[in-house]
């Protein structure tokens, strides 16, 4: 039950972080607030990483997870753009198409597809479609949701490359793996930010939601690594993977998002197909 609890609080935080970073990604540039985000949550890994009294595997044992930094950053600002200027209820879900490609690397490097998770894709890919189905008719408010749904694709092909290099060092040590993944993110958000130089919020109360931001998203991490250890990670993947029903549901409660019912049939296949893929 611990374990089943703490993916729980993974899927809620992780799932309130993409919203409160899709609101503010609408006042705030979205690099500012992915370095936000990111130095807390690199600076929680280093110490994790040294407490941990794992050896740093090498430069050469860390680069999957280094480049998994620089495509989760990439996934990680299409998703709060996507979700900043689309329906959050539809780019959430789409996004979460990630679960996917670590099961598509698997399969390509000679793993076994299983039903479960042939049936988690099919249901997946086709509810993602249906989801995207966006009526408007405005014409602004229409291309800005294609382009929501462009950026939550782009977000779930980010976001599912940094979770198969960072899985491709855990073995060696998780919190070294993470720390190598984000330490790569920090940099390139840096470079980013200096490059830009966007406008910063000027008053403490504007930089709490950042910093929200990378408080959660360092709960949710840290609470799936530690509910993988005490439970099933068929079961615990699960609950965590359901984080996008976390931003849909605050989506719909406190921005009051309407989806077309055919869009709703789409998102509720997404989910059962996401949910397929980590079952299997």
């Amino acid at each position: 039950m611990a374990a089943i609890a703490l993916a729980l609080v993974s899927a809620l935080a992780w799932g309130s972080a993409d919203f409160v970073g899709g609101t503010q990604g609408k006042r705030v540039a979205v690099p500012l607030i992915l370095l936000v985000a990111f130095g807390l949550e690199a600076g929680a890994f280093a110490l994790a990483a040294g407490v941990s009294g794992d050896g740093f595997p090498g430069l050469g044992g860390v680069w999957p997870a280094l480049a998994g930094g620089v495509a989760g950053t990439l996934g990680a600002a299409c998703l709060f753009q996507g979700l900043a200027i689309g329906t959050m209820s539809i780019v959430a879900p789409i996004s979460g198409l990630n679960a996917g490609l670590p099961v598509i690397v698997g399969v390509a490097t000679g793993d076994a597809l299983s039903a479960l998770q042939a049936a988690g894709i099919i249901a997946a890919t086709g509810g993602a479609v249906l989801a995207s189905m966006e009526e408007h008719e405005d014409t602004i408010r229409a291309r800005e949701a294609r382009l929501g749904v462009l950026l939550g694709f782009g977000a779930a092909l980010g976001l599912g490359c940094y979770a198969v290099g960072t899985d491709a060092v855990a073995d060696a040590s998780v919190w070294w793996s993470l720390l190598a993944a984000k330490a790569a993110s920090l940099l390139l958000i840096a470079a980013v930010v200096a490059v830009r130089r966007p406008q910063a919020p000027r008053t403490a109360a504007a930089c709490l939601p950042l910093v929200a931001i990378g408080c959660l998203g360092l709960l949710g991490s840290t609470c799936y690594v530690i509910s993988s250890t005490l439970g099933l990670l068929s079961v615990v993947g699960v609950v965590a993977s359901l984080a996008p029903l976390t931003t849909v549901l605050l989506a719909m409660t406190l921005l009051h998002e309407r989806i077309r019912t055919v869009q709703a049939v789409g998102v509720t296949a997404t989910f059962v197909g996401i949910a397929l893929l980590a079952t299997g």
